[in-house]
């Protein structure tokens, strides 16, 4: 899945040019859909490769990394505060199916929250123009969904409990 994210991402993705404040951002379907049980240090290292990888194919300077890493690091308290508890002792893929609908798109949704908040300020570097930078942290995380949803269901292991 991490192949296809990234080249669908940077070879895809990057080029449309859907709305100027909207950037859908399928590679993060690699993290947002790994396992509950998946420890932090071993999310921290996929969170690295991942945002590595972006930062060498698009020329970002670690911006992705950064982003990338964030999330990972928070991942557990996304998953506690979006589905409860209950949901780390679970050790299936995050899917619809598995989570059911409105638990997945809130778990999906409040991921890609905490990503793009961090990504688009550290992106704009100023408050000057907060507005802006909002309305792309918004229209982006609401791109994206729809994009990690279409994963989550192409991809069978990730749709197992």
């Amino acid at each position: 899945m991490f192949v296809v994210a990234v080249l669908l991402q940077v070879l895809l993705l990057d080029a449309l040019f859907i709305v100027p404040s909207g950037v859908p951002m399928l590679y993060l379907a690699f993290l947002v859909l790994q396992p509950f049980d998946r420890n932090t240090l071993a999310m921290l290292g996929l969170g690295a490769l991942l945002g590595v990888t972006m930062d060498l194919l698009t020329g970002m300077d670690g911006l992705y990394t950064i982003a990338a890493l964030w999330l990972a690091f928070v991942r557990r308290g996304v998953v506690i505060l979006s589905l409860g508890k209950d949901a780390l002792r679970e050790s299936y893929f995050p899917s619809p199916r598995a989570l059911g609908g409105g638990r997945f798109w809130l778990y999906v949704l409040s991921a890609l929250l905490v990503h793009n908040v961090v990504f688009f300020i550290f992106e704009a570097l100023t408050f000057d123009h907060f507005h802006i930078t909002l309305s792309r942290i918004v229209v982006s995380t609401l791109f994206s969904a729809p994009f990690i949803w279409a994963a989550a269901k192409l991809f069978p292991s990730f749709n197992k409990k």
